[in-house]
């Protein structure tokens, strides 16, 4: 074989290699972008039980700031709670003063969390597992 037919074939063999090289690459480079969890936010209206003393309700806040998938934890009084409501019912019920009963409310949390949907679920648990949580949305 002459020497310029080797140069030729192993310019072409190069190539090829190259060639395959750069598909693994981009492959690899697309499973690494597809592997990449989505995180979204979501905020948890905590209702708590009537009983709920101060301090087992400090003790919830802490346990909750230690989750790092948890951005912020706002206290929400009774009087707060039946604020809100009076605002979002205002237009629906006419006389809404006389069909709330202030002992039906207690304290309440707002939990705004930023996580992937498995971290969200853990929160939601966590939550839901509490013994001064009545309920959560």
């Amino acid at each position: 074989m002459k020497k310029s037919q080797i140069i030729i074939i192993s310019a072409f063999v190069l190539s090829i290699i190259a060639i395959i090289i750069s598909i693994f690459a981009i492959n690899s480079n697309k499973n690494n972008n597809d592997s990449k969890v989505e995180k979204t936010d979501k905020v948890y209206s905590v209702f708590l039980n009537k009983d709920a003393t101060p301090e087992e309700i400090e003790i919830l806040v802490n346990k909750l700031k230690e989750n790092n998938s948890i951005i912020d934890i706002m206290r929400i009084s009774k009087e707060e709670a039946i604020k809100n409501l009076k605002t979002r019912l205002k237009d629906k019920v006419e006389d809404i003063d006389n069909l709330l009963d202030s002992n039906s409310f207690s304290e309440g949390l707002s939990v705004y969390a930023h996580g992937t949907d498995k971290e969200l679920h853990d929160i939601q648990k966590l939550l839901e597992k509490e013994k001064i949580v009545k309920s959560v949305r």
